[in-house]
C-alpha cells in the first residue's frame, strides 16, 4: 500500500503517542494495590499503570494503528473506529478503546461508540471517564436499565464529592423522555446514600419532574431535616406543594423564614407567591422587608413598584424605579 506523505506524516504523529506508550507499558505487578484507592492517584481520564496490559509493539499493531489514523485523516471515520476497536479487543489496551469510542462518537455511530466504551470499561474498570462516557451513551440511547449500573459505580468511586454528584443526577437523565422511569432510577441509585441530604433532594427533584408531588414532598422534608439551613430544599418543597395546594407551599416558606429571616431567595419567592394569591398587603410587607435587608435587589423593587402602581401610589413607584 502506498501512503501519501501528507497523510503518513500526520498519521504517524497521531499514532506515536499511543504506540510508544504501548511499547513501554509494564504489566500488572503481582503486589499492586487493588480497587478505587489505587486508581485515585492517577489523573482523571487516564488508565492506571495496573490497568495497562503488557503488549509488545508488533508490526501488525503498528500497521493497524497507522491504518486507523490515516482513515481518520481522510474522513473515513467508520474504518478508523473499526480498526481501533479491533486493536482494543486484541490488546485489551484501554487507550485504543478510548480512541475507538471517541472516533465512533464523532462519526455519530452510537452502537459503535457503546461497544468501544464497553471495551474501555472492561480494560480499565476503575476509569471514571470510561464509565461516564458509557453511561452518557446508554442514556442517550434510552437504555436506562443498562446505564444504571455504570452510574452506580461512578457514585461508588466518589469520595469527598458525593453530595455534588448526587445533585447532578437529574441533569444526567434530563433528556430521557420517561420521567417516572428516571424517578425510579434515581431512587435506586440514591438508596446507598439515604443519610445524605443531597440524595433526598435529587429524589424530590426527580419527583417534581415526574409530577409525583406527594413522593417529592416527603424527600424534600427529609433533605431539610438533614440540612436544616438549606434554602434550596425549602424552595423545592414549596414548589412540590404548589401544584396541589398553593397555600401549603406558602406556609412552608413562611415557617422557614421564621427561623431563617435572611434567606433572600426564599423571601422573594414567598412574596411572589403572595402576589399570585392576591394577598397584596402581605406581599408589600415582604418586599419592603427584603429591600431593607437587600436594597439592591432589582426583582423585589420591580415587583413592589407594580403593587404600588396598582394602588395608585405614584410617589413610591418613582422612588423604587
Amino acid at each position: 500500500m502506498t501512503i501519501p506523505f501528507r497523510f503518513a506524516h500526520s498519521a504517524i504523529a497521531g499514532a506515536v503517542v499511543l504506540l510508544s506508550a504501548c511499547a513501554q507499558s509494564p504489566g500488572r505487578p503481582a503486589a499492586a494495590a487493588e480497587g478505587p484507592a489505587a486508581a485515585s492517584a492517577q489523573p482523571a481520564g487516564q488508565p492506571s499503570v495496573e490497568a495497562l496490559p503488557s503488549v509488545a509493539l508488533t508490526p501488525r499493531i503498528l500497521y493497524q494503528a497507522l491504518v486507523a489514523e490515516i482513515a481518520g485523516q481522510r474522513g473515513e471515520m467508520a474504518l478508523a473506529a473499526s480498526a481501533y476497536l479491533d486493536l482494543a479487543a486484541t490488546t485489551r489496551d484501554p487507550r485504543f478503546a478510548r480512541r475507538a469510542a471517541e472516533i465512533a462518537l464523532h462519526a455519530r455511530d452510537l452502537d459503535g461508540a457503546v461497544k468501544a466504551a464497553r471495551l474501555w470499561v472492561g480494560a480499565d474498570p476503575e476509569s471514571a471517564s470510561a464509565r461516564q462516557m458509557l453511561a452518557n451513551l446508554l442514556i442517550g440511547a434510552n437504555r436506562l436499565g443498562e446505564a444504571i449500573p455504570q452510574v452506580a459505580r461512578l457514585l461508588a468511586l466518589e469520595r469527598d464529592g458525593i453530595g455534588d454528584s448526587l445533585l447532578r443526577l437529574n441533569r444526567l437523565f434530563a433528556r430521557h423522555p420517561d420521567k417516572r422511569a428516571v424517578l425510579t432510577a434515581i431512587e435506586t441509585l440514591t438508596q446507598p446514600y439515604t443519610g445524605v441530604a443531597e440524595a433526598h433532594f435529587a429524589r424530590a427533584q426527580a419527583a417534581l419532574n415526574a409530577a409525583e408531588g406527594s413522593r417529592g414532598v416527603a424527600d424534600a422534608e427529609r433533605a431539610m431535616a438533614l440540612r436544616p439551613d438549606w434554602d434550596e430544599a425549602a424552595l423545592l418543597k414549596a414548589q412540590l406543594q404548589k401544584s396541589e395546594s398553593p397555600e401549603h407551599g406558602l406556609e412552608t416558606l413562611r415557617r422557614y423564614l421564621e427561623s431563617h429571616p435572611k434567606a433572600r431567595e426564599v423571601r422573594l419567592q414567598y412574596a411572589r407567591g403572595l402576589v399570585g394569591e392576591r394577598k397584596y398587603e402581605q406581599a408589600r410587607s415582604e418586599f419592603q422587608s427584603l429591600l431593607t435587608e437587600f436594597p439592591d435587589n432589582s426583582a423585589a423593587r420591580v415587583l413592589l413598584a407594580t403593587i404600588e402602581q396598582a394602588d395608585g401610589r405614584w410617589t413610591s413607584v418613582l422612588e423604587l424605579i
